[in-house]
Parts: C-alpha cells; structure tokens; sequence
C-alpha cells in the first residue's frame, strides 16, 4: 500500500519485483483491498519483461477533507487516496467569532455528508498539543472551540479519523513527500502568524510539540509577528532577506518554501535572494522558493497526512 500511495499506481509486477515478492503474494495482499474498494485495478500494461500486468491504484470511493483555518477564511479540499482533486473552495470568514465558525462548518457537513470521508485533517496557526489547540494567533479561540468542531465533524462521519496540525507542519509534510531526495528542507507560513514547519534527516521535527514558531521569536524587541505588520513594502523585503539568512545558518537546509496570502512580498523576496546569492556557493547555496501550487498547497499537505494516518488504520502501512 506505501509503494502505491509514494508512486500513485503501479503494475503487479512492479510490486513484486521492487518489493521482492512473489506474484501470489501480492495478489494476496492486494485482492482484500480491491474487494473493499480501496484499491482498483484501472487496465493492463505492458511490464519490463513484456508481460501485461494489471496496473493497481487507489479507487475514488472514500476520501480525505483536508482544511486550514487562518484568521480571515478557510479553504475546503475534498481529494482522493491518489490526491485527485475532487472539490477546492475558499471562503472569506471571521474564524475568530466560533458561533459563526462552527455554523459555517455544519453547513459544509451537510453538503457532502453523502461523501466516504475517511479522515478530516484542519491545518491551524499555532500550537497544538495532544490533538488540542492550546494556543494561536486566531484571538478568542479556545481549546473547546476544536472539540467542538471535532464534535460536529463526527456526528456526519463518524469513522473519520480527525486531527488538528499545525499549517506550517502540514506544508512540510507536503513538501517532505514531494521531495523524497531531499532530506532537510524549511517551510515557512505567513498568515495571519508566522510558522515554519521543520524536516530534518527526512523527518517532520516538533521538539516537544512546539517547534517552529517562527512569529513569537523576538525581534527588536517585538515579536516577529508584530514587528512585520508595522513595516513597509522596502522594508519587509529586506527584513525577510535577513531572516532567510538567519535560517540558512541556523539548519542550513537543502531548501527552504515560502508560502503565503501575500505572495507578492515573497515573490520579490525570492527574486531579491536568488541576485544576492547568485554567485555564491557552498553554504549559501540554498534553494529557495515558493511553494508550488500556493494556494491549497497546506491542503494538500493536510491530505497526504489523512491519507497516511487511514492506510495506517487498515494496513501495517508505516
């Protein structure tokens, strides 16, 4: 199942091969999936040893929610096991004030509660500890306000798996799946608050739940948060070209992703590094740039983590 969901389909054969399995094998351990509609088998292909083999890949039948949350809106992703792209939306929304939050949420429920939704995954600024939101830079909201909506999420789907994760984390699991050759990699969001998300030697790093938050470190006195919004344009350039520099020593990554509502300061400050740094090499040669489909980029991490968490619930997928 991990070698289908990492290459998306596969032929039997593959499989076998790759895995150093026999046929029967695999066929075995593939055919319960298929009869409980979690695999599919799509056609035949010819294999490397000119054998047509059965390509196998994920059915569209049960599928992952994938959400983030930011002060101003929340963006819906409905996607298969094999990430197909079912539904995107983004709504303009005070998150703040949860009465309003928590109808919004209920009548999203409805409109897809005919959906086989197998895990519910919400992308959150700030800290989260234990599957509770213990603290973030959306004001008035408390950690009630996640069991609440933990609540109303499982009274229409009630096998979902659910899960808080912070949105700077998701993007580094998107990023950490996407770039299997690449072991330390940075992402940072810059929402409402400032995260970072952290991968290094090929794993998400938290600490002890914590790491990451990139807006409370101080700055000048302020913390980082507070001492951006009060700049200008010219200024918040530079003032991310030094805090890039400032990673970049600190982890000194393969690569770090930018990704943000205000892409516009980003793209600039990309453009403004990559000149800086053009002749440069060795410590200094880091990549830099924005994350590729920006904007359900945190979706999608929150995606592939509901889809590892189901397959670990009905596999020994790990």
């Amino acid at each position: 199942m991990k070698y289908i969901f990492e290459n998306k389909k596969a032929l039997r054969t593959e499989i076998s091969k790759d895995l150093g399995l026999s046929g029967p094998t695999i066929s075995r351990s593939l055919s319960s999936y298929i009869d409980k509609k979690v695999l599919r088998i799509t056609g035949k292909k010819k294999s490397k040893t000119g054998r047509r083999s059965d390509i196998i890949e994920f059915s569209d039948f049960y599928k992952i929610l994938g959400i983030q949350i930011d002060k101003n809106f929340i963006k819906f992703g409905i996607f298969g096991l094999n990430q197909t792209v079912f539904d995107f939306v983004k709504y303009e929304i005070d998150t703040s004030n949860f009465e309003v939050l928590i109808n919004f949420f209920r009548d999203q429920m409805i409109k897809i509660s005919d959906m086989e939704i197998v895990a519910t995954i919400i992308g959150f600024p700030g800290y989260i500890f234990d599957e509770e939101v213990i603290s973030s830079s959306i004001t008035n909201w408390k950690c009630e306000y996640s069991d609440g909506i933990v609540n109303l999420i499982s009274s229409y789907f009630p096998n979902s798996i659910i899960k808080f994760e912070n949105d700077a984390n998701l993007l580094a699991i998107r990023e950490k799946f996407l770039e299997k050759g690449r072991k330390n990699i940075i992402c940072v969001y810059w929402g409402h608050g400032i995260g970072m998300g952290l991968v290094i030697n090929g794993e998400l790093y938290v600490g002890e739940g914590m790491a990451g938050e990139l807006g409370q470190v101080t700055f000048y006195r302020n913390i980082l948060e507070d001492h951006l919004r009060n700049l200008k344009h010219k200024d918040l350039v530079e003032e991310w070209i030094y805090i890039l520099d400032s990673l970049k020593f600190i982890f000194h990554p393969q690569k770090i992703v930018l990704n943000s509502p205000f892409n516009d300061i980003f793209e600039e400050v990309v453009e403004v590094y990559k000149k800086k740094y053009s002749e440069c090499s060795g410590i200094n040669d880091v990549e830099i740039e924005i994350s590729t489909n920006e904007e359900r980029a945190i979706v999608e991490g929150a995606v592939i983590l509901g889809t590892e968490l189901f397959l670990k619930r009905i596999t020994k997928f790990a």
